[in-house]
């Protein structure tokens, strides 16, 4: 099977195949920023406003699922850490505006909690190199697993 018109980060798709998509996307793209400045690089270079363009309208968007706020956030935060270029291409879209809102006024806990992790990095109070930061501690079990299309893995231990 093909990928969907306009790429998987695009329009196109049915809405479950569609959100699922990206979704997936969303997460490799965060694990490829993540500590990461080749990645991070390698992520602005083709099309420099495209990712933030992007994340920046899932979170503008109020009828986006929850998982792609989410993941559209710590993308954002991933992206910005450390990365100048990252950091002024959000400003000029208003993005740590469109996070600030999220935190505000979001229904989701996680979704305010990811907003916030990308406030701190589009900002720049803190690029997540303090020492005793959560970009330091070690998770449970190593990596991050794939987002699930439900929006998280709760009730799983």
């Amino acid at each position: 099977p093909g990928a969907a018109p306009g790429g998987l980060l695009g329009a196109g798709g049915n809405g479950y195949s569609s959100a699922l998509a990206k979704t997936l996307a969303l997460f490799v793209l965060t694990h490829i920023c993540d500590r990461s400045a080749a990645g991070q690089q390698a992520c602005t270079q083709y099309r420099p406003r495209g990712l933030v363009s992007l994340c920046s309208s899932l979170l503008a968007d109020a009828s986006s699922p929850q998982v792609l706020r989410q993941w559209a956030c710590l993308l954002l935060g991933k992206l910005a850490e450390g990365n100048p270029l990252a950091q002024q291409l959000a400003r000029e879209e208003h993005t740590a505006e469109m996070a600030a809102q999220l935190l505000s006024s979001d229904a989701s806990a996680e979704v305010r909690a990811c907003a916030l992790f990308a406030l701190q990095r589009l900002t720049g109070l803190t690029d997540g190199t303090q020492p005793g930061s959560a970009a330091e501690a070690p998770t449970e079990g190593g990596d991050a697993a794939p987002p699930e299309a439900a929006g998280g893995s709760a009730g799983k231990e």
